[in-house]
């Protein structure tokens, strides 16, 4: 018993110092291939990093996301069109599972207390590209908000210009560009209104 209290703050210690020494060497990788390759290519670090001692959280931060306190982002997850994480920012109390797309062409905002489930999608642009097609849709992008206390459900997909405020996505939504709902259940493929939350959230 003695000696079990005494090496409970050393292993603490130990397992402290391996954990920074562990990251130095994940940040030192993750600056050399993002010099050689670029940062999408780079970012493939940051997906494969362990959750469980907030590594991917610490260097998320240092690739200038926004990501607040007591949050939990599982690995993988996955960004793109950035050069760096500037355009996403989570508050406080967030949960993000595993397998999670983010396009970052424009900013992709997460309030607090905000639950997102596995394998949601947020696309924030379109470009057509040298297709015909861009001569009617031209390109365009527009800003994603998740407000406070919002839930998306696994399988989503949340096209720009949305904004959610406390409201609950169902699971396989698709959430067309530029839709608004607050304090309300979506679901369906174009989503739409189910019902509405209000007087029954505290």
């Amino acid at each position: 018993m003695f000696l079990r209290k005494v090496f409970r703050p050393v292993k603490y210690v130990v397992r402290k110092i391996v954990n920074s020494i562990l990251f130095s060497l994940f940040r030192i990788n993750f600056l050399i291939y993002k010099r050689l390759y670029g940062f999408a290519f780079a970012s493939n670090i940051i997906s494969k990093l362990p959750s469980s001692d907030d590594f991917n959280v610490k260097l998320m931060r240092l690739e200038k996301a926004m990501i607040g306190t007591n949050c939990c982002i599982e690995t993988p997850i996955h960004f793109y069109n950035c050069d760096d994480l500037s355009n996403f920012s989570v508050g406080d109390n967030c949960y993000i599972g595993k397998d999670c797309y983010f396009d970052l062409k424009d900013k992709i905002n997460v309030c607090n207390n905000v639950t997102i489930a596995m394998k949601v999608t947020f696309i924030t642009h379109m470009d057509a590209a040298n297709s015909n097609i861009s001569n009617i849709y031209k390109k365009h992008s527009a800003a994603i908000h998740m407000g406070d206390n919002t839930y998306i459900g696994a399988g989503s997909i949340i096209l720009m210009g949305t904004v959610i405020e406390g409201s609950v996505i169902g699971a396989g939504s698709i959430v067309p560009r530029d839709f608004i709902s607050k304090n309300e259940v979506v679901a369906g493929n174009p989503a739409k209104i189910m019902k509405s939350l209000a007087g029954r959230i505290i």
